[in-house]
């Protein structure tokens, strides 16, 4: 009998529950909610109501902690330099949201059944701005890709964190080593003048420009991982190299010295005090940049950017557990 009762009281349970429940799958997906009844004293959003709720921003506040001495992308160690040149110069692809590797510079690629050698298409009709957002004269081509490599190649430039890129570019190890030996006075060379051994880098380095927009790595071994790797280097992205060589050792001093090819450039510098970055509007993506400007000021310590993030003056901080304590 007991066992009856149960029975017919936890049927009565669940039909009252779903007397009083309604779930999405009850509604009909054609209902429109903007003319559905409403019961009395029932309270109602019109969706008017519930855009007007979200609110839009063109301008994202974030800070940085220390003054930089450049921008070269190729030589710094800093991190947020990095994320400044992630969100200013683009390379040959990048993650989506999944982390699968999507076209940024490159509108396509192939590679070898080994994948020891790595071929990318270039968008065509880009250009390199400056620091006002204007075009310039310099197109952005595979030529800026093999240069990139050119350039670090050179020990003279400082090239940060060059083992891995050297060791597997096929003869880019080589070419390092003869010019950083005729560079030291202790160590006898082979080569009668510097200019004889970067004469070689077109013949000895395994990258080449096939035509003006495709570009060709030549790699010592098998690498399914390049495209991560392109991704992480700073050392694989393009520059514009007579433009670096006319700035020497101003190259990327700061954002007068620099040109750009990604979502954005660097609009105002003021060393120990703010970053301004400004959406480029010659960006291949353009409709899918979505913030105009991003800020950055200066702040030296944690507490402070906590209270400053409280108080809505930043969009961003970073929390150690003891200081929030």
């Amino acid at each position: 009998m007991k066992r009856v009762l149960a029975v017919l009281l936890a049927i009565m349970l669940l039909v009252s529950f779903a007397a009083c429940t309604k779930t999405g799958t009850d509604v009909p997906k054609t209902e429109d909610p903007t003319t559905a009844p409403v019961t009395e004293g029932e309270a109602t959003s019109s969706p008017e109501q519930v855009i007007d709720e979200i609110e839009y921003v063109d301008t994202y506040k974030t800070y940085f902690s220390r003054s930089y001495a450049s921008f070269n992308y190729y030589s710094t160690a800093y991190t947020t330099v990095r994320e400044i040149v992630t969100n200013t110069i683009d390379g040959l692809v990048e993650p989506d949201i999944y982390g699968v590797y999507i076209p940024s510079l490159a509108e396509s690629w192939t590679s070898n059944e080994d994948q020891t050698v790595w071929t990318f298409k270039i968008r065509e009709g880009l250009y390199w701005v400056d620091h006002n957002g204007e075009k310039t004269e310099y197109a952005i081509t595979a030529q800026d890709f093999v240069d990139g490599i050119r350039y670090i190649g050179d020990p003279l430039n400082g090239a940060y964190s060059m083992r891995v890129i050297r060791n597997l570019i096929t003869g880019l190890y080589d070419y390092y080593w003869d010019l950083d030996d005729f560079d030291d006075p202790d160590v006898e060379s082979s080569h009668a003048t510097r200019e004889e051994i970067l004469a070689t880098f077109d013949e000895s380095v395994g990258v080449k420009a096939l035509d003006d927009y495709t570009v060709e790595y030549t790699l010592d071994n098998s690498a399914p991982y390049f495209l991560s790797l392109i991704e992480s280097s700073m050392l694989l992205l393009p520059v514009e190299y007579d433009y670096a060589m006319a700035m020497g050792e101003d190259f990327g001093v700061d954002n007068e010295h620099l040109l750009y090819c990604g979502a954005y450039y660097i609009s105002h510098f003021e060393r120990d005090k703010a970053i301004t970055l400004s959406a480029n509007p010659y960006y291949w993506d353009t409709d899918n940049v979505t913030l105009k400007t991003i800020e950055y000021q200066i702040i030296p310590d944690g507490t402070t950017s906590i209270e400053m993030y409280k108080r809505g003056e930043i969009d961003y901080t970073s929390v150690a557990a003891e200081e929030y304590l």
